[in-house]
């Protein structure tokens, strides 16, 4: 195996074990996406939490700061969603493709432009501790999850060795469940999913040792890219497909040891 592979697995497991661990130790918030740059067209930010909100987060106590440290009016698209379990909750981006409400006051276009940084800051005392997360601005980024672009290394029989999953672009840390590993019959398999790499590399331990035999990385419809794209349809207006119950996948098999 190449070192920086046994190595990736290695980070992968332990990344697993730090999320169980984290459920019942308080560990730390995460914001979304989690690289240092972020596309043009990004339609949200998410915010994971160790323990439940016990109210929605007051988006009076949320602003998006230009690269001078000055608060972007009307950043964000009505309040933050928040997930039926209360540990996690998302942010959406004003934008201008006519996917949702008007642009920000006094601006014409999207919120986040090409070349410039910004820093999410929330401050809401539900949910804990000050958050904050600077990113650079990158160029709008139209791309669509591509299973056929994507590099793994099988893994042995025999054992749970990570599979790892190279993606080549970031997906949506919201979506991460929409890659699935089949089985037999077309059964998909239970593990642990983690995303690392700043959402380019996902790593999935599986619950039972892996037997020989035919197996399938498949991206589920609802798969989304880093700025909300799906394979079926490009986050903009105008530029949808038909079908979005289409699923692809990249089979592969394991040899008996």
């Amino acid at each position: 195996m190449h070192p920086h592979v046994h190595l990736r697995s290695m980070l992968c497991i332990l990344a697993s074990s730090l999320l169980v661990v984290g459920a019942h130790a308080g560990s730390s918030a995460e914001i979304y996406p989690s690289g240092r740059q972020i596309p043009e067209n990004l339609r949200f930010f998410e915010v994971r939490l160790p323990k439940a909100l016990h109210r929605p987060v007051d988006l009076s106590h949320v602003t998006l700061q230009d690269s001078d440290g000055r608060p972007i009016q009307s950043a964000f698209v009505d309040a933050p969603l928040t997930a039926e379990d209360g540990r996690h909750f998302t942010l959406f981006l004003h934008s201008d493709d006519g996917t949702a409400s008007a642009s920000p006051a006094g601006t014409s276009g999207r919120t986040l432009r090409a070349g410039k940084s910004v820093t999410l800051v929330i401050n809401d005392p539900g949910v804990g501790r000050p958050l904050r997360k600077t990113w650079r601005v990158a160029a709008s980024d139209e791309s669509r999850p591509s299973p056929e672009n994507w590099t793994f290394k099988v893994p042995r029989a025999g054992t749970r060795q990570a599979l790892l999953v190279r993606l080549k672009s970031p997906i949506s840390a919201a979506s991460q469940s929409q890659i699935a590993v089949m089985g037999a019959e077309n059964q998909r398999l239970s593990g642990r999913v983690v995303l690392s790499d700043g959402e380019t590399t996902w790593c999935f331990i599986p619950s039972r040792t892996w037997m020989a035999g035919p197996y399938s990385i498949v991206a589920l419809p609802d798969l989304m890219s880093v700025a909300g794209n799906r394979n079926c349809a490009i986050a903009r207006a105008g530029k949808s497909e038909a079908n979005c119950e289409a699923k692809q996948s990249r089979a592969f098999e394991i040899k008996p040891r």
